[in-house]
């Protein structure tokens, strides 16, 4: 009681002194108190506000604040006995079929889920050169041409070095593709700081299983490692495991290499990265009109350093990223340990001047119209999405279970929060702007039970990923049908009446994300056709 009535009291302080600074901050903090806040939460928000708009008054209120807040704290990991080979989920899978690349106005085309999961094996391109050793893999990177297709044939090769530097330029009508005949046939183990250094545009990489063998393992920073030039890189139907940042993309002497594609793809780590080096699995710095799809994002944990990880962002000023049909597992094989880990983000951990686009991020923002889409982030001791100076953010249809939940921070982030299913809460965080609607939000604050008992009861095993219904909740329908989201996780079309809240469309079929090929049969007939 006696800790209820100082919160009570430091509140009121907080209101009184918002208001003796400004009215418009005020209301800002009594918007706080009205949308159902804690007395906690809104002491929370009121030195978060207060801290960004006026410091003299917030920082006496920081401590407490901090005190207050809630800390990563423990999370579930994945059932035991799941391992990343026995995995038939979401992402890359040798049951896959990919068309050849189409790039549309120089954008890559990405591959709808009916078409990559036909069955149809396409033809070899009339320009292939077939190699079958590390050696003649080399030379043939080396004297690539532009519509060029490198098949290379089944077995183990081992590559050694600093880096593979990839030079020579593709064209959107003449891609240089580079794939194995299907995943599992090839596996490249690198004992290299960076894999494939694509320095030159519209390089595709097709059904590789690539993984990291560095004695240190720091050593193994990136898979891929796209630059400067380097504009519509596609990699599909491709395993990283054991990276740093499997892939990592920046500018390099003003050119930034924009409209990059990764659909069907699996990145993960089979223990933490002792490392004091960034770990960010998807590390997109500068660049703009990037596609992450279809794709598992599993087990970043950094052991080294400030310990903090992502399972994807996009910073450094970039424009019009899209992270949709996701499936992110913070901790699916590799238990946490203290570690912190973050799921989807737009700003990541904000980046230095030198390194945003043009050298600088105009206005301060990291990222600029964003979109998240129908992902599935969960097991995450922190937050599942966090947009970090991120401009006009578009976050609809996902559905996080065991996480933090949501955090909007700093006053150049502005979101809209719409059709999302939450276990966690949302937090406008030190002047950050969420425009809410049609979400449901079952955490709160404070929970310590990120596993809300309703989904529980509303999902098959949602700590397995199982996420087929067992129950008819509340989501079904409860949403206005966007336009922007005219899929969902399972490529199905969302209903034309209302849409049902979170990344799965139940009435148009549903699926798996734990069991996904399998349990998106029978597609219709129509939705097969490209």
């Amino acid at each position: 009681m006696r800790l209820r009535k100082l919160i009570l009291g430091l509140a009121a302080v907080a209101v009184v002194g918002v208001g003796a600074v400004g009215a418009a901050n005020a209301d800002r903090i009594m918007r706080g108190l009205q949308s159902g806040r804690s007395l906690p939460e809104l002491l929370v928000y009121a030195a978060d506000v207060l801290k960004v708009r006026y410091p003299s008054v917030g920082e006496p209120l920081a401590p407490l604040a901090d005190a207050l807040r809630p800390s990563p704290g423990a999370v579930s990991a994945f059932p035991d006995g799941v391992t990343l080979a026995d995995w038939r989920g979401t992402g890359a899978s040798p049951d896959l079929h990919l068309p050849a690349p189409f790039y549309g106005g120089g954008q890559p085309e990405p591959t709808p889920l009916a078409v990559a999961t036909a069955g149809v094996v396409r033809r070899t391109a009339p320009d292939t050169v077939v190699v079958n050793t590390a050696e003649t893999l080399s030379r043939a990177l080396r004297q690539a041409v532009p519509g060029r297709e490198i098949l290379i044939a089944p077995g183990t090769y081992d590559l050694r070095g600093h880096g593979i530097d990839l030079d020579t330029a593709g064209r959107a009508d003449a891609p240089i593709v580079v794939r194995a005949e299907h995943l599992g046939a090839v596996t490249l183990n690198l004992d290299m700081m960076e894999g494939f250094h694509v320095r030159a545009p519209y390089w595709v990489f097709e059904n590789l299983d690539i993984r990291g063998t560095c004695g240190n393992p720091g050593r193994c920073e990136h898979a891929f490692h796209v630059v400067g030039e380097a504009r519509g890189t596609i990699i599909r139907n491709t395993r990283m495991v054991d990276f740093n940042s499997p892939l990592k993309v920046n500018g390099l002497r003003g050119a930034y290499p924009d409209a990059g594609l990764v659909e069907f793809s699996t990145f993960a780590a089979t223990d933490r990265r002792r490392t004091s080096s960034p770990v960010s699995f998807v590390d997109i710095v500068g660049a703009s009109d990037w596609t992450v799809r279809h794709s598992l994002i599993a087990d970043m944990a950094k052991a080294g350093g400030d310990r903090i990880s992502y399972a994807g962002f996009m910073k450094g000023g970039g424009a019009r990223g899209v992270f949709d049909a996701n499936l992110v597992i913070c901790s699916m094989t590799v238990p946490v340990k203290g570690e912190t880990r973050v799921g989807l983000s737009f700003g990541g951990g904000g980046s230095a001047g030198a390194d945003c686009r043009g050298g600088s991020c105009e206005g301060g923002v990291e990222h600029a119209e964003g979109r998240m889409t129908n992902n599935i982030v969960m097991h995450c001791p922190d937050v599942g999405i966090y947009l970090n100076k991120a401009a006009g953010t578009d976050v609809a249809h996902n559905t996080l279970y065991n996480t933090l939940g949501i955090d909007v921070r700093y006053p150049q982030s502005t979101a809209r929060l719409r059709n999302n299913v939450i276990a966690g809460r949302v937090h406008e965080r030190e002047g950050g702007t969420a425009i809410e609607g049609d979400n449901i939000v079952l955490g709160s604050f404070f929970s310590a039970d990120r596993r809300p008992a309703e989904m529980r009861a509303w999902y098959a095993h949602p700590d397995a990923a199982d996420f087929r219904l067992r129950d008819v909740p509340p989501l079904l329908a409860a949403g206005l049908k966007l336009e922007s989201v005219d899929t969902d996780f399972c490529g199905r079309r969302r209903s034309a009446g209302g849409a049902d809240l979170g990344a799965i469309e139940y009435r148009a079929g549903g699926c798996s994300p734990a069991d996904f090929l399998p349990s998106l049969a029978p597609y219709p007939e129509e939705a097969r056709r490209p």
